[in-house]
């Protein structure tokens, strides 16, 4: 759904009362004790004013400044990217035109939308994540999702070829547990490191040396945050190409306990998800949110800014 939608209120949409069991406890413009329908984003994507879509992070962050220490970056940094869009035809979950106004967003940033966006929606998939092993409805194959978005993000990347098991390494999230406790946090995270991409000791240094990277370039680092149970599913075909084209897969999971006393309405913390919704605190788009301070640390202790 396109950026801050879940909690901001369009002229259409329809109030609720702003209790719990809503899912949306946070809500822009909403008066005192209403707030807006859970989803509405995706599952009424007709009540979305498109127009209105940029004048949040404009707003809000354009004029506070790039320096800003709130906003996750400026949106100049858009100008310039390449963005892929999927959308299944038969996903009841994002309705049609969803995904849609995530395209229609991108496209007031970008200098070229119609040559930096490509969008997929003709493939008769339901609400999952497309895979060469999720057969398309009467087909012998499926789709390549991993594979279609990063030769469209890193045009000229190679072919896949196999994961190695031992290029998977689990690390310990328990001191961002403790730094940002009963937010959802889980215990453990994943991180993927290709051979091209691991350092070795300097030459006749002993095992206790400083390590040093062998490559000229850098790799590059995918960050893909979200619920985990273990290095697995979609995260596998990335690593193919991961292991191919000297990427770092840097996965930040959460998934583990939640306050419910503090965070009532955080049905979907619960349920493993990243705060989208805004369930953790109105700033959950801001570098000040729960779930984007927890991977702006693990970044920061992997690169070591």
């Amino acid at each position: 759904q396109p950026f801050h939608c879940a909690t901001t209120r369009f002229p259409d949409d329809h109030l609720v009362e702003a209790v719990p069991t809503s899912s949306v406890p946070n809500c822009d413009d909403c008066p005192s004790g209403k707030t807006v329908i859970y989803d509405h984003c995706k599952a009424h994507p007709e009540w979305v004013d498109i127009g209105a879509l940029p004048d949040y992070p404009r707003r809000v962050c354009d004029e506070r400044g790039l320096n800003s220490s709130v906003c996750l970056d400026h949106t100049d940094n858009l100008h310039d990217d390449r963005v892929f869009l999927f959308r299944g035809t038969q996903d009841r979950c994002y309705k049609p035109g969803s995904v849609e106004n995530v395209q229609h967003l991108y496209s007031m940033f970008l200098d070229k939308p119609n040559a930096q966006i490509r969008m997929v929606n003709t493939i008769s998939y339901t609400h999952v994540f497309p895979q060469n092993k999720t057969k398309i409805p009467g087909k012998e194959h499926g789709y390549d999702g991993p594979g279609e978005c990063l030769r469209w993000i890193y045009p000229g990347i190679k072919p896949a070829t196999d994961f190695k098991r031992e290029n998977i390494y689990n690390y310990n999230q328990a001191e961002f547990m403790e730094a940002i406790p009963g937010v959802g946090i889980n215990g453990r995270g994943h991180l993927y490191i290709p051979d091209a991409c691991k350092p070795s000791p300097k030459a006749g240094a002993d095992a206790d040396a400083t390590f040093v990277l062998d490559k000229v370039e850098p790799c590059r680092l995918m960050i893909l945050a979200a619920g985990c149970d273990g290095f697995g599913g979609y995260i596998e075909d990335f690593a193919k190409y991961a292991e191919s084209n000297d990427i770092v897969l840097l996965q930040p999971c959460v998934g583990g306990h939640v306050d419910s006393f503090r965070y009532r309405g955080a049905h979907e913390i619960k349920r493993g998800m990243l705060d989208v919704y805004g369930q953790l605190g109105r700033d959950y788009t801001m570098k000040s949110a729960p779930h984007m301070k927890f991977v702006g640390q693990v970044l920061e202790k992997l690169s070591g800014w």
